[in-house]
């Protein structure tokens, strides 16, 4: 069993969320920024209709979730007394533990590592959720043990 213990710091919350975001943002969001887009191009283009309402709205909508997804994590951060966080990796689970909480997961539920410069992100249970963990904390050793757990049991591993 490995034991990493890190600060779950506003700053890093802050870096890594927008990071996650942007990501998320770039690979999801193509056809809501397509369409919002032509809801403003035919807005000024003297249209004045459902089409340019929806459409704007479904952009601002969509902007606006992402933004509130950012400051809640940002906020969860700042209001933390003990912002310690102690990460145990052994061969069943892996286990997040603070000051006044505790999961444990097994392998198998982690869906998706995905391995940003600062962070490693564990996908539990979607997508739009995760556990980090700070890559300076992570040696080369523990990085090829989560690895090879993730792989063993059908998880993803990906970059970015």
């Amino acid at each position: 069993m490995q034991t990493i213990t890190f600060d779950y710091s506003p700053e890093l919350v802050k870096q890594v969320t927008g990071r996650f975001i942007m990501r998320q943002i770039m690979g999801t969001s193509v056809l809501v920024i397509a369409v919002g887009l032509a809801g403003i191009i035919t807005l000024i283009a003297g249209g004045r209709g459902l089409f340019q309402g929806a459409s704007i709205t479904v952009l601002v909508g969509y902007f606006w979730l992402w933004f509130r997804y950012y400051r809640n994590a940002v906020k969860t951060a700042n209001e933390l007394a003990n912002r310690s966080i102690t990460v145990k990796f052994d061969e069943e689970d892996v286990s997040f533990q603070s000051a006044d909480h505790l999961s444990v997961v097994k392998w198998s539920r982690v869906k998706k590592i995905q391995k940003l410069n600062e962070a490693w992100l564990f996908h539990i249970y979607s997508d739009s959720h995760y556990s980090l963990v700070p890559t300076s904390r992570l040696d080369d050793e523990l990085k090829a043990f989560i690895e090879q757990r993730i792989v063993k049991h059908g998880g993803q591993i990906v970059k970015g």
